[in-house]
């Protein structure tokens, strides 16, 4: 585990905490204390990363196999979900959930949140994942947009 405080005595907290949570569990195996200076050359170095990444994911979306495949694995992915515990519908698999109603509405609830959060990304090479596939494995109707 790793956390990061923005204070000496934070961090004297944070270990305190994680020591009396988790006691024998857990071993402290260091302390890292950054200057404001060290931390923003490190956030540059972050960021020509995070360039160099977008560049990378950009290039591999151009082509075409590339992208059916990720596009694929993606679904795969995301079409699982529904025999997962999900925590937000009580530790039961959307499968599980949609057979009362005040399961099926909170899988709905949560299918609408993950369509509006794929439509406010616009970027034009994203691959977006088919929830109309997963209404259609849990037989839910198809939201009108």
């Amino acid at each position: 585990m790793i956390a990061e405080v923005n204070s000496e005595n934070r961090a004297k907290r944070m270990r305190k905490e994680i020591e009396k949570r988790l006691g024998t569990l857990a071993t402290h195996e260091s302390t890292l204390a950054q200057t404001l200076e060290q931390m923003r050359k490190n956030t540059s170095q972050d960021a020509e990363e995070a360039e160099l990444h977008d560049a990378e994911m950009e290039a591999l979306l151009a082509d075409p196999e590339a992208r059916k495949f990720l596009q694929a694995t993606m679904q795969k992915q995301v079409e699982s979900w529904v025999h997962q515990k999900i925590p937000a519908l009580g530790g039961r698999t959307p499968l599980e959930a949609v057979r009362d109603p005040d399961g099926k509405e909170m899988v709905e609830a949560l299918l609408l949140d993950w369509e509006r959060r794929d439509e406010r990304d616009v970027s034009p090479n994203q691959i977006r994942p088919d929830i109309s596939a997963i209404r259609h494995l849990l037989n839910l109707a198809h939201q009108a947009s």
